[in-house]
């Protein structure tokens, strides 16, 4: 008995029931009101009946009783208690309302008020025969182009039709054949949306355990990294160049393994595409990328599905590839009747005036009546609208429930991710198995292994039949994507926020936000404008929302991508407005702050950072906040304050983390480096830096990934190490390729071309080359100086420091929230020299130490007896110690006092050891000391000069 009652209760549980037991009776209560309740209710009397019969032997009465409401307990328990005596018979009772809801699933026999259950209909099973009729001669066809040698094929193959045609199956069943049971890699476009995702989608356990035999381990782990990283982000609707050509990267290592797995079993491999018309313009470009230079050197089979001349769009604008292309036609009206008449039932006539869209052989055995032995045909037939005019008796409005949130939850998440979220929402697996199996048995669904609509006009005509158990569910599955957001298992943007009001509800204020910041950061800004401009978006965030994200759309995405004059141009337009929250109004505000730093307004930008930080400090999730900390940070840089600023970068680094603001933590990263650099702490810039770096390289953010290699380039040049700095940087521009800028392409050159002078590596042909604007200029006087060939070097300075320049004590505009490339000094020691930049410092003191070597001994000392003692030299500049040296070297030529001379090269012996001083990494230290070719000069002047 112990043993019926735990079988008894478990059956209920499962079945969503809440369970209590007392006297002998164990009851259990239900919310007709769930997804497909009465499907529920149907397994959990099955799991009962079949428990009772089993202690058939064992019992002296047995009865189940399922009735409405919580009223008339006592008399119900007195009923049950009666229908255990009976002698006859015992079993399970439902009332007679119930029994008629359950009658799909099982017959009754009537009894006054309650009715018994006599036997539960079979369940069907899934069959292994074509789901859809196809005329032999399109499997014939598509035999021949496929050819079953891989040899043969040359190109992709297209299979076009009208939906719900059967071409999936068509393609499947000679691929089933053809590769004798040996997964093909298939890619199901539209579920789980239509990018790039879909690819990672179609990795099934089976593949995974057969490719792992032959993948590259360290490969295949930084694939799946992309992978899921792809599938949390499935709804952006694009994606940067950086992000497609890393997937795209991903994705080739994950097909030569799929390759190989074939090949060592010696058969085909076979790519298919299905729906491939859906596939939006990143996923098209991607397949024809990888998948098109497989099939075009004959290594693999790829095959497409879709419906007419756009599934072949993105293969003709790539003139490499050549698609043959097979159609599948709709049988015609004699057809159907022919196949209806010889499967015993209908006839020519009752089919005149209507399209038939799916026709299916299927067993008869789960309808009753005609026996197991015979086959019957089961038709689909619409009226011109495309609604079904007859629909089976066995399709009950739980399995169009099942059947419509499936097809709800398939536009954000792939077939395989679908019964975990059904279990997560109290569905028991049991009713999710079953009710796919019944759905594929009618023909409603494609197949039990993923749940499409084979129907035209499916959500139409469902959302007639039950017009608020649609509205229920697409509550429920707009809850179900509010709740994968807020886990992180979907990624907040643009695409999220259409699907959520497709379903017709608003993502909120927070999400909305999220999501807009999300494009933003990830480079893919201008698809939100586009919205804007198309006229949609408002649509997607909601009325009350939508003006206030739009202004902050623009102004946030011309910071991070634009131009001084676009980002001037934005500004000057933004008009004061109402926001819809204290967050809106402080990203309004940390916008601002932003362009007014870029601008040269510290006060100002420094007043709207800290009002930002007043209107967020009592959110527990801290978005946004380490964006105005890093703003902050960046104004007190700016003031020479650098142990304010260290601590407010600090404060955003901790801000970032907490919040889970991956792309803040880049640019907070990058400019912890660059405050640690002019503190002087090298070892940790370097640090930072390649923090920033790893993670711009995981978001795909390939501007700041660059710049950030280009610092770390530059640290290991300020330390004297030469030749790693020169591999640094040429590794940089081979990398990016296409993906370069000219402004990148520019800085990245006149650097490497400083780093040969001072590495005495030849640098002639690249200097040739050079543009004569910028860096270059300057470090041409660098370089002859090094020559020896000082002339020059005074010429080269003179041009130099002649040319047009900004007025005095006016910072260039430099934008906080992307890598300024105007010059490699610009977002560093630029921010904080005031009067006059780093490069013109360097310039005058290179041109001195020319003329202290050409006999111009007094013009060389006047030159920086300026800058080291008319001028106010910051402690914070890095180069302070070598324009000391210099204006010692520039004494000692002018035949100045040995004193002063000594004096001056003790300052800039001070100057170095503070600054190394402050280096916490060794090795670090060692080399900013021992390689770095001016401050070896600078420790040998000293030695000689018995400072040492």
């Amino acid at each position: 008995m112990e043993e019926l009652e735990r079988t008894v209760a478990g059956a209920l549980r499962d079945s969503g029931g809440t369970v209590s037991s007392s006297s002998g009776i164990i009851s259990a209560s239900f919310d007709d009101e769930v997804l497909a309740f009465w499907l529920d209710l149907m397994t959990a009397l099955e799991g009962i009946d079949g428990a009772i019969a089993r202690a058939d032997k064992e019992l002296m009465g047995r009865s189940c009783l399922v009735a409405t409401g919580e009223g008339e307990k006592d008399r119900r328990k007195a009923m049950l208690f009666t229908l255990s005596q009976r002698g006859d018979s015992g079993g399970i009772w439902c009332e007679r309302a119930i029994a008629a809801r359950l009658s799909s699933y099982a017959s009754f026999g009537a009894d006054g008020d309650v009715m018994q259950l006599v036997s539960i209909f079979p369940r069907p099973v899934p069959s292994a025969a074509v789901s859809y009729w196809i005329r032999p001669r399109v499997a014939e066809d598509l035999s021949v182009l496929l050819g079953g040698d891989r040899s043969a094929v040359s190109g992709p193959v297209a299979v076009l039709g009208q939906p719900h045609s059967g071409k999936r199956q068509a393609v499947r069943c000679v691929l089933e054949k053809m590769l004798g049971g040996f997964p093909a890699y298939v890619v199901n476009f539209g579920c789980g949306g239509a990018s790039p995702a879909c690819f990672a989608d179609a990795i099934t356990d089976e593949i995974a355990v057969l490719m792992d035999s032959v993948a590259d381990k360290k490969r295949d782990r930084a694939a799946a990294d992309k992978f899921r990283r792809a599938q949390a982000d499935r709804l952006r609707e694009t994606c940067s160049r950086a992000t497609f050509d890393s997937f795209a990267a991903a994705f080739a290592a994950v097909a030569d393994d799929y390759i190989a797995a074939c090949d060592a079993r010696k058969l085909p491999a076979a790519f298919v595409l299905e729906n491939f018309h859906l596939a939006n313009g990143d996923a098209a470009r991607l397949a024809v990328r990888v998948l098109g230079a497989v099939s075009a050197a004959g290594r693999a089979m790829v095959v497409l599905t879709g419906t007419g001349p756009e599934t072949l769009r993105a293969w003709r604008e790539s003139p490499l590839h050549a698609v043959r292309v097979a159609r599948v036609e709709p049988p015609s009206r004699a057809e159907i009747a022919v196949m209806a008449t010889a499967a015993g039932g209908g006839d020519a006539d009752s089919l005149a005036g209507f399209d038939a869209l799916v026709l299916r052989a299927c067993e008869d055995a789960a309808r009753g009546g005609l026996g197991a032995a015979r086959r019957v045909l089961v038709g689909w037939i619409h009226d011109p609208d495309g609604f079904p005019v007859r629909v089976p008796e066995a399709l009950t409005d739980d399995l169009l429930e099942i059947a419509y949130a499936a097809r709800q939850l398939r536009s954000a998440f792939p077939a395989a991710g679908l019964e975990p979220i059904f279990r997560a929402e109290g569905k028991p697996a049991g009713t999710w198995r079953r009710a796919l199996v019944s759905l594929a048995d009618l023909g409603v669904i494609t197949s039990v292994a993923d749940p499409e609509p084979a129907i035209a006009c499916f959500d139409a005509f469902v959302e007639a039949r039950i017009p608020r158990k649609c509205e229920s569910i697409r509550s429920l599955v707009r809850r179900v994507l509010l709740d994968a957001a807020e886990a992180k298992r979907l990624l907040p943007s643009y695409g999220l926020l259409r699907e959520i009001a497709r379903l017709g509800g608003g993502a909120g204020d927070d999400l909305a936000l999220d999501a807009i910041e999300e494009e933003v950061s990830l480079g893919t800004g201008s698809n939100v404008l586009s919205a804007i401009t198309e006229g949609h978006f408002e649509a997607a965030v909601g009325k009350r929302l939508a003006s206030s994200l739009e202004s902050l759309v623009r102004t946030r995405n011309v910071l991070s991508s634009a131009s001084e004059a676009d980002i001037r141009s934005i500004f000057a337009a933004v008009q004061p407005m109402v926001h819809p929250s204290l967050r809106y109004e402080a990203c309004a505000a940390i916008d601002r702050a932003s362009f007014d730093l870029a601008a040269g307004d510290s006060d100002g930008a420094a007043a709207l950072g800290k009002r930002a930080i007043l209107l967020l400090q009592d959110r527990k999730d801290s978005r946004d906040i380490a964006r105005a900390y890093r703003i902050i940070a960046l104004v007190e840089l700016s003031r020479e304050k650098v142990s304010d600023a260290i601590d407010y970068i600090g404060f955003a680094a901790e801000s970032a983390d907490h919040a889970g603001e991956a792309a803040e933590a880049v640019l907070v990263d990058a400019c912890s480096a660059c405050i640690q650099f002019v503190w002087g702490n090298l070892g940790k810039a370097e640090r930072e830096i390649a923090s920033a770096g790893r993670r711009a390289a995981a978001l795909n953010l390939d501007r700041w990934e660059r710049w950030s290699r280009f610092f770390g380039a530059r640290l290991r040049f300020e330390t004297g190490r030469y030749q790693e700095a020169m591999e640094i940087l040429d590794s940089i521009a081979a990398n990016a390729g296409s993906r370069l800028e000219e402004a990148e392409k520019r800085i990245l050159d006149a650097w490497s071309f400083r780093t040969r002078a001072y590495a005495s590596s030849p640098y002639a042909d690249l200097e040739s080359r050079l543009d004569r604007s910028g860096d270059a200029s300057f470090f041409a006087i660098e370089a002859r100086f090094i020559e020896g060939d000082f002339k020059r070097s005074v010429e080269a300075a003179d041009a130099f420091l002649t040319r047009p320049q900004a007025p005095s004590g006016v910072r260039p505009f430099c934008s906080p929230e992307l890598p300024d490339w105007s010059s490699g000094f610009a977002m560093i020691e630029d921010r904080v020299a005031a009067a006059e930049g780093a490069r013109e410092r360097l310039a005058r003191s290179f041109r001195a130490l020319s003329l202290s070597a050409l006999g111009s001994g007094l013009e060389a000392r006047d030159e920086l007896r300026r800058l080291v003692k008319d001028e106010r030299l910051s402690e914070l500049d890095p180069n302070a110690a070598f324009y000391s040296f210099a204006y010692s070297r520039a004494l000692k030529a002018a035949g100045a006092d040995v004193v002063d001379a000594g004096t001056a090269l003790s300052v800039a012996f001070k100057r170095l050891q503070r600054r190394s001083s402050r280096i916490d990494e060794p090795e670090a230290k060692r080399s900013f000391i021992s390689l770095s070719r001016w401050n070896v000069q600078i420790y040998a002047d000293a030695k000689a000069h018995n400072l040492i």
